[in-house]
């Protein structure tokens, strides 16, 4: 339909016109047209007179007209942007045709085989982690409602640029565009108040829910694939090759409202939500995986399996072997959906599961059952993915960086060695008597802290993020906090 990116834009840029009229009125759209003109005729050919001509336009205007032009202007740099994405995708798309394309995964592993067996490059990948992290940058100031506004508009932007439409559904998603740009268009673009840390913490999980969760499984995908055709079938991709990685609820360096309450909430946010994702991607696979004993065998060990959910879980058995009476894997998959909904406190006849490991286990039984009954394909096409999503994410979802100020830790070893009479004044000593202290203490099994000490609040808060980061540890695995970051230290101690 649209022969280039312009073409795109303009089609947008009408409709945007459209609503502007409606919104604003056709004297707020004209003043629009007439600044976003000067302002091409500026950059296409610059003159004092048409710089002139545009300070004109937009100098002195009311409030109630300024404000309008600028949110048209927003509305359509964010649609110039979105269409751009698109472009850029579908771009994308086409040179994935050529397999080792210059700046591709394939054209990097190619590097990376040469040369090297199969063993070799395995060894390789499990030396590399990479690791993106998220942070709460003050910059990133639109509110998660416009961000899933933008996010539909993109779905109508790819849907609307497809040639494979007839005139029914253009017209459809025609409306459905003009629906939600007028929806954006009556939405504020920023909140009243400010953001709240578990805001921020939502927003950054609004791009593992909606781009890195499925996106990471894929990628993982693509590399093996890319080995495969450099001759390399054998190597397994560690899932370990990316992680995901997350300063938000953990930053406490000169954020008094990042608390150890907030952290171990930060955490639970992650838990629930990851557990929400497995979920509705485990409910898929009950859809999919209807084979029946009467056509195919399963293995033993899937039996097995079935009989021990049966053990503990009767009355929800009893129920799921009415349902499924020939077939296994949704049997197995059914209590498997039901451990979920028990850890979203949604199903009372199973407990949850104790471990992301103890919830892969469960997949990997159907899985090896289905590969050894001629069913290979429609566990790499349907299982896989989720079995790489619980290796990649767990049950913590992302770990968590802690990071502290190096002033905070001494304070709090000021107070904790006063009180312990280890010393009267633990800042005033030199460094090498600070470092023989601590490590005296390190290696005495006395603890150093109790709750019946009396230290000041501040520092007893330092010193609670200790107890949460093992509280969360315990909970959702090791995974969930790694690190914890000293920030401006000048010496050890």
């Amino acid at each position: 339909m649209f022969s280039d990116l312009r073409d795109l834009i303009r089609f947008l840029g009408q409709h945007l016109g459209a609503v502007i009229i409606e919104q604003a009125g056709q004297e707020i759209f004209t003043r629009e047209e007439k600044v976003r003109l000067a302002a091409r005729a500026v950059r296409k050919d610059f003159s004092l007179e048409r710089f002139a001509e545009l300070n004109q336009l937009t100098s002195g205007l009311e409030l109630s007209t300024a404000l309008p032009v600028l949110r048209s202007f927003t509305v359509y740099f964010q649609l110039a942007n979105l269409a751009e994405q698109h472009d850029t995708l579908k771009n994308t798309r086409i040179a994935r045709d050529q397999t080792f394309r210059e700046g591709s995964i394939a054209a990097a592993l190619k590097v990376i085989a040469t040369d090297r067996s199969s063993e070799q490059i395995e060894n390789f990948l499990n030396t590399i982690e990479i690791m993106p992290v998220l942070t709460a940058h003050p910059t990133e100031a639109k509110r998660r409602t416009v961000l899933d506004l933008l996010g539909r508009l993109t779905q109508v932007i790819r849907s609307i640029a497809s040639q494979d439409l007839s005139t029914e559904e253009r017209t459809q998603l025609t409306q459905q565009l003009l629906s939600e740009l007028t929806t954006l268009w009556q939405t504020d673009e920023v909140r009243g108040s400010k953001l709240s840390v578990l805001d921020e913490v939502k927003n950054g999980n609004f791009y593992i829910e909606t781009v890195i969760f499925e996106a990471l499984p894929k990628l993982l995908a693509e590399i093996s694939r890319s080995l495969e055709s450099l001759g390399h079938a054998d190597v397994t991709v560690p899932s370990s090759l990316i992680r995901v990685g997350s300063w938000i609820g953990g930053d406490r360096d000169g954020n008094p409202f990042v608390t150890a309450e907030v952290t171990e909430e930060t955490s639970l946010i992650h838990q629930r939500l990851v557990t929400e994702m497995y979920l509705r991607e485990t409910e898929k696979l009950l859809k999919f995986f209807s084979q029946s004993t009467r056509r195919v065998g399963v293995s033993a060990e899937l039996i097995n399996a079935l009989d021990r959910d049966r053990d503990a879980f009767p009355i929800l058995c009893k129920r799921r072997d009415v349902r499924y009476e020939v077939e296994p894997y949704r049997k197995k998959l059914f209590v498997t959906c039901a451990r979920l909904r028990a850890a979203l406190g949604r199903e009372a006849n199973c407990k949850p599961f104790e471990s992301a490991d103890e919830f892969l286990r469960d997949l990997a039984i159907v899985g090896r059952s289905l590969c050894a009954h001629q069913a290979k394909r429609v566990f790499t096409s349907h299982l896989l993915p989720l079995l790489r999503q619980v290796e990649l994410f767990g049950f913590h979802l992302v770990t968590l960086d802690i990071r502290e100020h190096s002033a905070k830790h001494g304070a709090l070893l000021q107070a904790l060695s006063s009180q312990a009479g280890l010393c009267s004044d633990y800042q005033s000593l030199s460094e090498t008597a600070r470092q023989e202290l601590l490590t005296r203490e390190i290696r005495n099994p006395r603890p150093l802290i109790s709750s019946f000490l009396e230290i000041p609040q501040e520092v007893r808060n330092t010193f609670s993020v200790f107890a949460t980061i093992r509280t969360i540890r315990d909970r959702v695995g090791e995974r969930a906090i790694e690190n914890y970051i000293i920030s401006m230290t000048e010496a050890p101690s």
